[in-house]
């Protein structure tokens, strides 16, 4: 059960499993808690960052903004 949770903690942050070997000493429901962090926590960054684009692209003279897109790509 702990390595189901652990492999889901070290897929959402790009790692490996055994790199949390120190979590081991926490129960399930634990490991289970702190994924759900992560994955919130991981939310809430990725749509920061996204307003933040919109946020800078919208500061911008009229006429760059679609240059600036065309730079940014996917994210903008």
């Amino acid at each position: 059960m702990n390595e189901e949770v652990l492999a889901s903690i070290a897929g959402r942050l790009g790692t490996e499993v055994d790199t949390f070997d120190g979590l081991a000493t926490l129960d399930a429901g634990q490991l289970w808690q702190l994924d759900a962090a992560i994955a919130l926590a991981l939310a809430v960054e990725e749509k920061n960052v996204e307003q933040g684009i919109v946020n800078a692209l919208e500061a911008l003279p009229w006429p760059v903004r679609g240059p600036a897109r065309a730079i940014l790509g996917d994210i903008a």
